[in-house]
């Protein structure tokens, strides 16, 4: 992502994790998107700066290193190109990821940027609202995951209520839930509803021991 070869990659020093602790607050959160260039994708940094930089476009979810050495460990993202279509007329699986899960990291926190098909973005500019719904869910179609027992902590997102569109032409979306598994190991998820006209350009999710605070 970007040009900037010298991007810093910066952990949380001891006194902002013990803090964070104190706090019950995750400290170190991993860069998913920053317009600016100034993080590579996947920098570690402290929740403070992230939470400062989000007033520019950073957007970042909270992190536990410590999983950093397994395949797919408290964090995923994937992409999708010129995006995954969500032009279905009943809901379905979508955006499918991949995290592995233990019994100590159970919060979840997740992120996607959607936008128009290219023919309605200028549409959707001038205040045309289109259709459909949003959820993060448990992937029961994953041929390589276990399955987990997800409860959301918000309601499913509705398209028509999201907004003007962004600088880059799109939503960013997201929300927090906590999962139950069986035992540790890969679990699969995914967004599910439909939303025709509208496409999934990116999605990521991480797994924490905490949940996120405001």
């Amino acid at each position: 992502m970007g040009s900037n070869f010298n991007a810093p990659i910066t952990t949380a020093g001891p006194a902002i994790i013990r803090h964070a602790q104190e706090q019950h607050v995750n400290p170190h959160y991993i860069v998913v998107e920053d317009p600016e260039n100034e993080f590579w994708e996947g920098s570690i940094i402290p929740r403070e700066k992230a939470r400062a930089l989000s007033a520019r476009g950073l957007i970042a979810l909270p992190y536990e290193p410590s999983l950093s050495h397994v395949g797919n460990g408290g964090f995923q993202k994937r992409s999708w190109g010129g995006g995954y279509p969500l032009d279905y007329m009943v809901p379905r699986m979508t955006a499918p990821l991949t995290l592995f899960c233990t019994k100590s990291f159970l919060h979840l926190t997740w992120r996607a940027r959607i936008m128009p098909q290219d023919v309605l973005i200028e549409r959707v500019r001038k205040g045309e609202k289109l259709e459909g719904m949003l959820r993060f869910a448990a992937d029961t179609g994953s041929p390589t995951a276990y399955v987990a027992t997800i409860t959301s902590k918000e309601n499913p997102l509705y398209v028509k209520d999201l907004g003007k569109l962004d600088d880059f032409d799109g939503w960013v979306i997201g929300g927090t839930a906590q999962i139950n598994i069986v035992q540790e190991g890969h679990y699969g998820f995914a967004l599910y509803g439909m939303a025709p006209g509208v496409r999934v350009i990116w999605a990521a999710a991480t797994a924490t021991a905490l949940p996120v605070t405001q």
